[in-house]
C-alpha cells in the first residue's frame, strides 16, 4: 500500500489536465464563447500547474526545485511590468497580472508537457 504522501503528489500530478478539461467544457457549456471558456480554465489551473511542477521535479530528480520555480515566476512578472511600462507608459495592474497569470499558465503547461514526457521515457528505458 502507497503511504498517503506519495498517493497525493501523484494526484496532484495528474490533477490540472483533468481539472482544466472538465473546467473548460463546463464554462464552454455555460458561456457559450469557447475563447472566455478557454481563458478562464487556464486563469483557473496555473496554480495548479505550478504545483504539479514541483512534484514532477521532486519525482525526477528526487530534489525540490521550488525556488527555481519562484525565480521563474519573479522573473516573468519582472519582464510583464516593463513591457508594460515601456509600452503603455502606465501600468493597469488588472491587465498586467492577467497577461503574467496567462504567460505562467502557457510556460508552465509546457512544463508539466516536457516533465511528463521525461517521466515517461524514463519509465520506459528503465523497464
Amino acid at each position: 500500500m502507497l503511504n498517503w504522501t506519495t498517493e497525493m503528489s501523484a494526484w496532484l500530478m495528474i490533477c490540472p489536465v483533468f481539472l482544466f478539461f472538465f473546467l473548460y467544457l463546463g464554462l464552454k457549456w455555460g458561456l457559450k464563447s469557447q475563447p472566455r471558456a478557454l481563458k478562464r480554465s487556464a486563469d483557473f489551473t496555473t496554480f495548479f500547474f505550478i504545483l504539479a511542477d514541483h512534484f514532477w521535479m521532486v519525482q525526477l530528480f528526487g530534489r525540490s526545485f521550488l525556488l527555481y520555480i519562484l525565480l521563474v515566476l519573479f522573473l516573468v512578472g519582472i519582464g510583464i511590468v516593463v513591457i508594460f511600462a515601456l509600452r503603455d507608459g502606465e501600468l493597469r495592474l488588472a491587465r498586467v497580472f492577467q497577461t503574467y497569470w496567462r504567460i505562467c499558465f502557457f510556460i508552465f503547461a509546457l512544463f508539466y508537457l516536457f516533465f511528463y514526457l521525461t517521466g515517461l521515457i524514463l519509465a520506459i528505458s528503465y523497464q
